[in-house]
């Protein structure tokens, strides 16, 4: 019993020591080094990135701001797999908003971590906009190179031929060859605790801004559910279903669905009638709608839909 505890307080002190070597810095909250602003005719990106240069074993944030003129649907990326070299973790987005002039505006926020040294970039962003005539183009951010440094080479990097070892071969070494090995065995450790991580980061999807948008609406008020509850749960039911249209509304979402679910077109009948029946909803009618439509969205999470 004493030498497994013995083994398991080695095993715990090793692990330790490797995730405290492997762990992410957090980047303090600072001025942004790097911007771009993408303007177009009736749209308005602007991308910024708190660090141009970072090490292997930091993260840095990025902010993503999007804005655009009346009568537009836009649809935001889906960025989980999409940043190249680039892992994407703690994803925000916050309630579109309207200006004095009925500009829309978003905001992404999330942090960014390089899997790789070296001069990588960071690809473009795309957005789909859909105009009120139905039709759709592409808008996108510009490519941003950002310098990734290893954290284990600090300073001189030349590689240097090694000089034979003029003493005896056969005779003993004196060295104590032992802080090698023990370096040689953190940094294998260091090695499988970054795999574990990257395979249990991989494992957990990110969520999309329309999903995001969708359960804010659970603190809004009755009256702004009412108003924004079809927009924002047919966005998100698209984005669930991978269609390549944008819906805002339950007409386009069965209309692009080969054969809707039955909830679904009994929830857009129900909505329909709290909507534009001659008698308003109740509070309680409007939540239990609400609470409905996520568990249509839980429900169909992962799972591909027909279309």
């Amino acid at each position: 019993m004493s030498s497994k505890f013995a083994l398991l307080t080695v095993l715990a002190c090793g692990l330790f020591i490797s995730l405290s070597s492997c762990q992410k810095e957090q980047p303090a909250k600072q001025a942004f080094e790097l911007s771009q602003q993408n303007e177009f005719e009736d749209v308005s990106l602007k991308l910024q990135i708190s660090q141009s240069s970072l090490k292997t074993n930091e993260s840095a944030q990025v902010s993503l701001s999007i804005k655009h003129a009346p009568g537009l649907e836009i649809t935001l990326p889906e960025l989980e797999g999409q940043l190249g070299e680039f892992t994407i973790t703690e994803l925000t987005s916050q309630p579109a908003k309207l200006d004095s002039q009925s500009w829309t505006h978003y905001q992404l926020n999330f942090d960014i971590e390089p899997d790789l040294p070296g001069e990588t970039p960071l690809p473009s962003i795309e957005f789909m906009v859909e105009d009120e005539a139905g039709k759709i183009r592409e808008v996108r951010t510009k490519a941003v190179s950002i310098e990734v440094l290893s954290v284990g080479v600090d300073a001189d990097t030349q590689l240097r031929d090694i000089a034979p070892d003029e003493r005896d071969s056969t005779q003993p070494s004196d060295t104590n060859q032992t802080p090698t090995w023990l370096l040689l065995a953190l940094i294998i450790a260091a090695i499988g605790v970054i795999v574990m991580r990257k395979l249990k980061r991989s494992s957990e999807p990110v969520k999309s801004a329309a999903m995001a948008d969708f359960r804010l609406l659970a603190k809004a008020s009755t009256e702004e559910i009412a108003c924004q509850l079809e927009p924002a749960f047919c966005k998100a039911f698209a984005e669930r279903s991978k269609l390549t249209k944008p819906c805002s509304d339950f007409t386009c979402l069965c209309n692009e669905l080969a054969t809707p679910p039955a909830r679904l077109t009994l929830l857009a009948s129900r909505y329909e009638s709290l909507q534009y029946g001659k008698q308003a909803g109740s509070n309680s009618e409007i939540a239990a709608l609400y609470q409905e439509c996520e568990e249509l969205l839980n429900d169909n999470a992962g799972e591909e839909l027909e279309s």
